[in-house]
């Protein structure tokens, strides 16, 4: 596979289309077509509700917008953008399992950028090559792990644009709580990059549009049955599907809260779940594992 060349995912049949269909009285309606949104146009309604509680605290929802929105207008600032819509750049964003990263992936959708989740534990060989065959434009690194990119950045040519970690971020202004992404329509746009494990051969990179995440995103809402109440454990890497969407984009698209632990720990997912994290912590409502299937995640009981 040549640089850059990254293989579409298909359509999904869930998606409604504007369609004819035929009424009991004979005549015809036209069905509404289904317009696309992006998990942060949801994430401005649930306003103060937590969103994201890691090692360095909680995160609502308006605090994951606000701070999205900022770093958005800085990579369009870096890339010396000024529409405010990077027009599909690939965005490279190395950040550990917390809210820097949900910040990271809905500053480059914001911006109109394609997102390119990479993993920490990846040897700089295999990262670089990620970048490259992706061609992205830049790469969003959470400040621990500058170290360990900057040479990498400087070889390809790539410029970095630093992350505070999640329990650093400064306050951000009143004026940016008001203000909107300028991009509106998202049906058609690329939204991430993830790259196959690459059993056969080279890892091939596979562009998901904002259109197929979506339809990926309702229909596990619908047969997980989501509710804005729920409580989900993270201990999944986030450079594959089942832990970026199932666990991370399901349950913030309904207003639930999503505890992200650093990594897997038997010891730290058992205390979680019978015990939370602390007195004012929420109690763990779902645990999904790799193999299970709708219906099976309730009821979590210790």
């Amino acid at each position: 596979m040549s640089p850059g060349t990254c293989v579409a995912a298909p359509s999904f049949r869930g998606e409604l289309r504007s369609r004819r269909t035929s009424g009991q009285d004979g005549s015809f309606r036209r069905s509404r077509s289904l317009k696309a949104f992006v998990v942060h146009y949801k994430a401005w309604a649930f306003g103060e509700r937590v969103a994201i509680i890691d090692e360095n605290g909680k995160h609502t929802y308006k605090d994951l917008y606000a701070r999205s929105l900022l770093l958005s207008q800085q990579l369009c600032q870096k890339l010396g953008c000024t529409s405010g819509d990077l027009n599909g750049e690939r965005i490279s964003f190395l950040c550990p399992n917390d809210a820097s990263y949900v910040t990271a992936q809905w500053a480059a959708w914001m911006s109109g950028g394609v997102a390119v989740p990479l993993y920490r534990k990846h040897p700089a060989s295999e990262l670089e090559y990620f970048i490259k065959d992706s061609q992205s434009a830049l790469l969003v690194v959470e400040e621990s792990y500058l170290e360990k990119m900057a040479p990498s950045a400087d070889g390809l040519r790539v410029p970095i644009l630093p992350l505070p970690q999640s329990g650093k971020c400064s306050p951000v202004e009143e004026s940016l709580l008001e203000a909107r992404c300028p991009i509106s329509e998202w049906k058609d746009r690329g939204a991430m990059i993830i790259y196959t494990s690459g059993t056969t051969g080279k890892p091939k990179g596979v562009l998901s549009t904002h259109q197929n995440v979506q339809a990926v995103i309702t229909g596990l809402v619908d047969k997980w049955q989501w509710t804005k109440d729920d409580v989900i454990l993270h201990v999944l890497p986030l450079h594959h599907v089942h832990g970026v969407v199932n666990k991370l984009l399901c349950p913030l698209w309904v207003g639930a809260t999503c505890i992200m632990l650093p990594e897997f720990s038997a010891q730290a997912l058992v205390v979680s779940v019978a015990f939370g994290l602390g007195k004012e912590e929420p109690k763990v409502s779902l645990v999904i594992r790799e193999h299970d299937k709708p219906g099976h995640h309730r009821d979590v009981d210790f």
